[in-house]
């Protein structure tokens, strides 16, 4: 869509004045220095199925790590909301913000008090079993659904919400402020496997699962409900 290609310009027109190399949706990897000192991970419009259709739910997401990082090399993450305004900002080891108050993960234990955030529909996506939105729907006491991932994840990292699952490996390298701003926040985040979830931040074409829970008591269920 245009409105990414013109939002992704903006935001490059920024970082490129920093010794950096960056990897956007639209533009790839993209070096704007011979030394680079930082890599931003950007995606500069999720959800922009929702801007299309005019429904106000969109966001931009950016992660800044060490060139040549993995997830966990990330070092801060920034979600910002473009509808509300609400920005979500982590720095490794220092803490999660949510408009600049500290912000932390949901301390609800009992999955049938949790809120959670569940992806399972796309056109093409790998195929979620029947038994795993029976149990999702049957174990959490509601379910939510904003469109963009990175609102969802966020929510989950300020407690809004208590778990974030996609099965659907339709999130790629891009959205990795999410499971980074959900890390900081003390939130436990893996793939479907419950490995700790981990990718390079160079490749914009690699997808991953993921399976996040405020709590380690939310996050067991959440691979229950994976596993179907």
């Amino acid at each position: 869509m245009k409105v990414d290609v013109d939002l992704e310009r903006v935001i490059l027109n920024e970082l490129k004045k920093q010794a950096c190399i960056v990897a956007s949706e639209e533009m790839g990897l993209k070096s704007f220095s011979k030394s680079p000192k930082h890599l931003f991970v950007v995606d500069p419009l999720d959800a922009s199925e929702n801007y299309k259709r005019g429904m106000k739910s969109y966001v931009l997401g950016i992660a800044r790590a060490r060139p040549g990082s993995r997830l966990c090399g990330v070092e801060e993450a920034y979600i910002y909301d473009f509808i509300t305004g609400d920005e979500f900002y982590s720095h490794k080891g220092k803490g999660a913000w949510r408009n600049e108050r500290e912000m932390r993960a949901s301390e609800i234990k009992d999955i049938s008090e949790a809120i959670l955030a569940i992806d399972f529909y796309r056109p093409g996506a790998k195929p979620v079993s029947d038994s795993t939105r029976a149990k999702a729907l049957k174990y959490s006491k509601d379910i939510r659904r904003y469109g963009p991932a990175l609102l969802e994840m966020a929510y989950v990292a300020c407690g809004s919400l208590e778990g974030y699952l996609n099965l659907n490996m339709t999130l790629s390298t891009v959205h990795a402020c999410g499971p980074a701003l959900m890390k900081h926040a003390g939130c436990i985040v893996t793939n479907e496997k419950g490995e700790e979830l981990e990718f390079g931040l160079e490749n914009v074409n690699e997808y991953f699962t993921i399976v996040a829970g405020a709590n380690r008591e939310i996050h067991e269920k959440m691979l229950e409900i994976a596993r179907g």
